[in-house]
């Protein structure tokens, strides 16, 4: 008797089926990256630039290095307040690939709206436009990041095929005061409450490796 055979034999068919098994897949960057490295991925809306889902998976790498560096780890939640744009882009898909969750939020909320929802939400890092940094961090938000320094971290290295749990959280947001979340699967599976028009946006490229004009 095989030593496989064996162990079928020593694990009954309902335990193992009761065992929670976590699903992973690959991060679609990276699959697009490997299927059309030179396609573009993500294009400036004035048209003055563009990258390509080689040069996308490479930043996202980094940039998920970066945020390794503040603390963030699988599960934890990252505040997002910034305006739609490229880099807003690559934060979100690097909070995805790392298994954070992103909580994205009106660039123009107020610092008050912003210190509620890092409270109510247990961020544990805030991302800001650079002017609002000092203020985040005047305000006890200490972990916070300006969008524009992430940029200087990129150095366009790769790493290891990156695997994401969909059962982990992807999106979290404040509905009527409520906290509600949405994981990665039911994102990708299609249209997602809360998940607002440029989270659409990111999704629909990265499903169906077209070109995201933002």
């Amino acid at each position: 008797m095989s030593r496989l055979a064996g162990l079928r034999r020593y694990f009954h068919p309902w335990t193992v089926d009761r065992i929670p098994m976590p699903v992973h897949i690959a991060c679609p960057v990276y699959e697009n990256a490997k299927h059309r490295p030179q396609d573009v991925a993500v294009l400036w809306s004035k048209g003055d630039r563009s990258i390509t889902w080689q040069v996308l998976s490479q930043y996202v790498s980094t940039t998920v290095r970066l945020f390794k560096e503040h603390g963030v780890r699988p599960g934890t939640r990252v505040l997002l307040a910034a305006g739609s744009n490229p880099l807003s882009v690559i934060v979100i898909l690097s909070l995805w690939r790392l298994g954070a969750a992103v909580c994205v939020l009106d660039k123009n909320i107020s610092d008050s709206e912003l210190m509620a929802a890092a409270t109510q939400l247990c961020s544990v890092l805030v991302i800001v436009e650079n002017k609002r940094k000092i203020k985040a961090q005047q305000l006890l938000l200490e972990e916070a990041v300006a969008l524009e320094e992430i940029k200087n971290f990129w150095c366009g290295s790769e790493e290891a095929v990156p695997q994401i749990d969909i059962q982990m959280e992807a999106v979290v947001f404040l509905d009527q005061g409520n906290v509600v979340s949405t994981n990665y699967g039911d994102l990708l599976a299609g249209p997602s409450q809360g998940a607002g028009q440029m989270l659409r946006s990111v999704l629909k490229s990265v499903k169906s490796g077209e070109s995201l004009v933002i």
